[in-house]
């Protein structure tokens, strides 16, 4: 269990999936009081504001403690909106949970896991999107030049000691085969010169292959050779085409979010585990 000198931090997106969704986040804090740990609530309101939205805030800041709730000015991807509530947790541990799918009751298992195992991440099955973090990985999450990037890498990394769990009252939404390749082709995109290496090597491969088939085939089989050389070619271009559109677009290594509003808990029990003096 967290020891009592250090603080969990909760990132969570409340997104247009649900009406509410702060339903939910009642949930969330009532299973980790149970815990007896020093914790924070990071909420980010990803969708259009409504004077419900205003209510529930309202009502939230009002009667829970430890809570930090963030408007965005406009609707964002469901990474920049979870790297937003990153970069304002306090947290020793960060733990990033989808509550429209994700199971709260997980979160003790995976906090003995790390634990218990001495490792720096600890994820749950896939394909959920619940994860562990420890303040290490976090810095070096912020510190990347490129976080929406690292926080796919962290993932894959091997450097880093990781855990899984089985969730309890996991929700499972399919996730579509769109997002999952879009999701795979960034990671590969997005580690360091590996993308053009295997380019150039593909570039060099091609290049024996049509002079060797050339030697092979008879005069009237160049217009085969021609379009087998070229297919190849046109996939090889593709994919530094694709690597460059990447480098180049700012919005999909960095994240694209403002934040509008920020609301707190009038409640703050959380300061005496923090090196935080409140003035009297």
């Amino acid at each position: 269990m967290l020891p009592k000198t250090q603080v969990l931090s909760i990132v969570t997106v409340l997104d247009s999936r649900d009406s509410d969704g702060f339903s939910q986040i009642r949930d969330v804090h009532n299973k980790i009081s149970e815990l007896k740990i020093s914790y924070e609530i990071v909420i980010i309101v990803n969708r259009i504001h409504s004077q419900k939205d205003d209510a529930d805030i309202k009502s939230l800041s009002l009667n829970f403690p430890n809570l930090q709730i963030f408007k965005l000015k406009d609707i964002t991807d469901f990474r920049s909106a979870s790297l937003a509530g990153i970069e304002n947790a306090i947290g020793d541990w960060v733990l990033m949970i989808d509550i429209y799918q994700d199971s709260i009751n997980s979160v003790e298992s995976m906090l003995e896991s790390a634990f218990k195992n001495n490792t720096e991440i600890v994820i749950g099955e896939k394909p959920s999107s619940l994860q562990l973090l420890s303040r290490t990985v976090v810095n070096n999450i912020l510190q990347h030049d490129y976080p929406l990037i690292a926080i796919d890498n962290v993932i894959t990394s091997s450097n880093l000691k990781k855990s899984i769990i089985t969730q309890k009252d996991f929700t499972h939404n399919p996730v579509h085969l769109r997002e999952r390749l879009s999701s795979s082709w960034k990671i590969v995109i997005g580690k360091s010169t590996l993308p053009l290496r295997a380019s150039n090597i593909s570039f060099l491969l091609v290049s024996f292959l049509a002079i060797i088939y050339s030697l092979l085939v008879s005069s009237n089989s160049v217009l085969a050779a021609i379009s087998i050389l070229s297919f190849f070619l046109s996939v090889v271009l593709l994919f530094i085409s694709e690597y460059m559109v990447m480098l180049a677009d700012p919005h999909s290594r960095k994240p694209d979010y403002e934040i509008a509003e920020r609301t707190s808990s009038n409640i703050q029990v959380r300061n005496d585990s923090t090196n935080i003096e409140v003035e009297s």
